[in-house]
């Protein structure tokens, strides 16, 4: 899953008295639009919620379309979503979560050991559920991917298939999808590995994602709060401060509200950065270098420490 490709998948759907294939679910659903008299650009109007490329996967055979998209289906052709498939017995792998859960929740940090242990779950993802899984949690898979590649080789080809594909759809959008969110993750990580400036892409993100107020779904707030340190990263590296401490208050905000305080030394050495190059205030700056580095020590993440420690005398090296 190195590059991103989107050719034929078997996927497989249960259900309790027959199964129903991926060329059936299309074909149905073709013939139902054509019966409307609708064409795919007109049946998919902005493209917000299923793209012209993605209709044509559907029909075709090529991608199990998810709940979202055959919930969006069902509405423009005016018939239940049952008349589709039946959804209550189309089951994402609980495995496959937790996984997933743990590629979203874990950070890399530059631990060579981190990225072995990330491999191995993208190995067993790709081995055990890749083929029976919705199109949504595949691209999932290979935009998490993309976003490792990116992050280790520091090169940020890995991630140019999926924002030509979906980025165009996700800037439609107000309100994220975890899928919107990673998408959004890779670009400014792309961005930034290319010493790329997005202003007008970055306020309009940024706009957005600061009246994201649903914290209730523990793994896209945790994905949330991973987007929200990368726009800080991407501002601070292209020295623009406009959105930080809005973002930053966002951050403390959501610690205090999911009851979670583990990325507090990330914040913290965030404030550190934001008062040095942002406000010019070495004061301050220091203060928060000191409390990433304590809380780095309390919560026992000694390659965390020795960045932060590392970062703190390239700014001061005379103290």
């Amino acid at each position: 899953m190195r590059t991103y490709t989107s050719g034929y998948w078997n996927i497989k759907l249960e259900f309790k008295e027959v199964i129903m294939s991926n060329l059936e679910i299309g074909k149905r659903i073709r013939t139902l639009r054509t019966e409307k008299g609708l064409s795919r650009e007109a049946f998919c109007g902005d493209e917000k919620e299923l793209t012209v490329r993605q209709l044509g996967r559907i029909e075709t055979g090529n991608n199990l379309p998810s709940l979202a998209k055959l919930d969006y289906i069902a509405e423009v052709l005016g018939v239940p979503m049952s008349q589709l498939i039946d959804e209550g017995l189309l089951i994402v792998p609980k495995e496959y979560l937790k996984l997933k859960t743990k590629l979203i929740r874990q950070s890399i940090h530059g631990d060579e050991e981190k990225i072995r242990q990330r491999e191995a779950i993208f190995e067993e993802i790709q081995e055990r559920f890749y083929d029976q899984l919705p199109e949504d949690e595949q691209v999932a898979v290979e935009i998490l991917q993309a976003i490792d590649d990116v992050y280790v080789s520091e090169n940020a080809e890995f991630g140019e298939g999926l924002i030509e594909e979906y980025f165009e759809q996700t800037m439609l959008r107000t309100e994220y999808s975890t899928n919107d969110l990673l998408i959004l993750y890779l670009y400014f990580l792309s961005l930034a590995v290319n010493s790329e400036r997005d202003e007008i892409t970055l306020k309009k993100v940024c706009l957005n994602i600061v009246s994201q107020t649903n914290y209730e779904d523990a793994s896209y707030t945790h994905l949330l709060q991973r987007v929200l340190i990368g726009l800080v990263l991407y501002q601070i590296d292209i020295d623009y401060h406009e959105f930080i401490p809005e973002i930053l208050s966002m951050l403390r905000e959501i610690m205090i509200e999911i009851g979670d305080t583990s990325l507090k030394p990330t914040v913290d050495y965030l404030e550190a950065k934001y008062y040095l190059y942002g406000k010019g205030n070495e004061e301050k700056a220091l203060q928060y270098y000191d409390k990433a580095i304590m809380g780095a020590e309390f919560l026992n993440d000694n390659l965390f420490k020795n960045q932060v420690l590392e970062e703190k005398n390239l700014d001061f090296p005379n103290i």
